[in-house]
């Protein structure tokens, strides 16, 4: 995610935030079929990360500093 930030890299930010984003389901399965505590606070964390790093991305993407290219 610092990455995306520091090179205004849309692409990197979308990884880091799904990243974190799918951490929020899978401590959901595993409190459903498992039954692991289940800790709201942490996923609600997770999900405000995961929301605010897809809109700067697509932010980014639509102010046209999306992915860089490699060349």
């Amino acid at each position: 995610m610092l990455y995306g930030v520091a090179r205004r890299n849309s692409g990197a930010l979308m990884a880091g935030g799904l990243l974190i984003g799918l951490v929020a389901p899978a401590r959901v399965v595993a409190w459903s079929a498992h039954g692991a505590d289940l800790t709201l606070q942490p996923i609600i964390i997770e999900v405000i990360t995961f929301l605010s790093l897809f809109a700067a991305a697509r932010q980014l993407r639509v102010n046209g500093a999306g992915v860089e290219s490699s060349s």
